[in-house]
């Protein structure tokens, strides 16, 4: 699952798999707006849809590794 989620950011953001590391910091070291983060948050709602991310969560990511705990203490376990 976590390296899902790394690819998954990799992808939306248009950046190698080797750039996003979970100590990468999302706006420092992957120059991430805000509308890459809803982004973000909207493709991975998308692949787990029992997620449903809110605006104040999203504004709780500071590095991938965030995000990444994010999804996997929210995803029901035996979710792909």
């Amino acid at each position: 699952m976590r390296e899902k989620v790394r690819q998954l950011i990799a992808t939306t953001l248009n950046k190698k798999i080797e750039e996003v590391k979970e100590e990468s910091n999302l706006v420092n070291d992957l120059k991430v707006d805000e509308i890459n983060l809803v982004e973000i948050a909207m493709e991975i709602e998308e692949l787990y849809n029992t997620l449903l991310i809110t605006e104040v969560e999203i504004e709780t990511f500071v590095t991938v590794k965030d995000i990444i705990d994010y999804v996997v203490n929210n995803v029901p376990s035996g979710t792909v």
